[in-house]
């Protein structure tokens, strides 16, 4: 595999990203932490907004990105955006 297509590959999204199981097992906060983040919210200014600690908003986003097979902020935005989360 030539270094282009690695480095695309680092990039890409998981395949469970790109499917629609990880938002049907989103709870309704980690789907509310999952549009906070994709408008562009800090883990601190979405807790505020939510009215939670920030050690929960974090345990929030930690979860959806394990659910939907997310490696950072840009595959979670990515899946938000794909699955019409709001």
């Amino acid at each position: 595999m030539n270094a282009a297509r690695a480095q695309q590959a680092q990039r890409a999204p998981s395949t469970e990203l790109l499917g629609l199981s990880g938002q049907k097992r989103l709870t309704k906060r980690e789907r509310e932490v999952l549009r906070l983040i994709s408008e562009g919210y800090s883990n601190k200014q979405g807790a505020l907004r939510m009215q939670i600690s920030p050690r929960t908003f974090e345990s929030h986003r930690a979860e959806a990105m394990r659910k939907l097979g997310a490696r950072n902020t840009a595959d979670l935005v990515r899946a938000a955006l794909l699955h019409s989360i709001d």
